[in-house]
């Protein structure tokens, strides 16, 4: 969808007055924190902590999306032949949002090897590099062309079709490794709900996504990209996912943030306030109980 398409999209919500309840909680009594370019607002929901977008995208229409006309530089493009064969040469170093290695550090801190669902692996630059590491990877990507690419090109395990994904069985994973996916899905309920059943007991989340509480979201507002955009329909925090993983069989997550050269802790311990987590990307580790 083109920026005037969007645009398009957005007026038309608007016109058609669509309610600004929580996407999470359905609560009515959601507040208005800013507005970018007049017409596409960020909420919270004081009920449930969630920060949104508004107009929110209809789940239908988002699936047809993602499998159309996302894009979003190299995480979503895939490589021509010799790119790719560059990459697989050097491991993905320095590969931009597609080189792995510091994400993969800091899960090799909480579990060095096991069963791992990569949800939201895009082209399945991913699901290489953490195989190569010593994981047992599947990986799930909505888009049916960059997961046939991750099965045809790179020999990754890339589950497309989110019924089958759903049918596995519980307990099938070790861990599961989910890299900024989860600020583009409409409603979390079903994503933590289908991480929890497919976790072994002691298993593992862990999750990478923009920090809606750190310094640039911060200082800088609308004009940080990731804090709500086209594509970005959640604003994600430490206190939201403090306050809600319980809620699926998890315990208290744990949380760090980018360049992750300190210890991960709750949000609950003395310190870890509003913006004692400053980094742009935020780190949450949680075990299923």
């Amino acid at each position: 969808m083109s920026k005037l398409s969007y645009l398009g999209w957005v007026v038309r919500r608007r016109l058609a007055r669509q309610n600004r309840d929580c996407p999470y909680c359905g609560g009515s009594e959601t507040r208005l924190l800013g507005r970018k370019k007049l017409v596409v607002e960020l909420r919270d929901c004081p009920a449930c902590r969630l920060k949104f977008r508004w107009p929110k995208p209809e789940p239908e229409a988002l699936k047809s999306y993602y499998q159309q006309d996302y894009a979003r530089e190299e995480t979503t493009q895939t490589p021509s032949d010799a790119e790719l064969e560059r990459l697989l040469a050097t491991a993905f170093a320095g590969a931009g949002n597609n080189d792995m290695s510091h994400r993969i550090a800091v899960l090799k801190s909480f579990r060095d090897g096991g069963r791992l669902l990569d949800y939201g692996c895009s082209w399945g630059y991913g699901p290489w590099q953490t195989s190569r590491a010593g994981y047992d990877v599947t990986g799930f990507e909505i888009s049916r062309s960059r997961a046939a690419f991750g099965r045809e090109r790179l020999g990754q395990t890339v589950i497309d079709d989110p019924t089958a994904l759903a049918a596995l069985p519980d307990a099938s994973f070790d861990i599961v490794f989910t890299s900024h996916v989860l600020e583009h899905l409409p409603d979390l309920k079903e994503p933590l709900r289908l991480f929890a059943r497919l976790l072994k007991p002691g298993g593992l989340l862990l999750a990478f996504v923009p920090n809606a509480d750190g310094v640039s979201a911060r200082e800088r507002g609308f004009d940080w990209g990731p804090l709500i955009d086209q594509d970005h329909v959640l604003a994600l925090d430490a206190p939201f996912f403090a306050a809600h993983l319980g809620e699926y069989g998890f315990a208290p997550p744990r949380f760090s943030t980018d360049p992750y050269d300190g210890p991960f802790r709750s949000f609950e311990t003395p310190g870890a306030a509003k913006g004692a987590l400053p980094g742009d990307e935020l780190c949450l580790a949680a075990e299923r109980a």
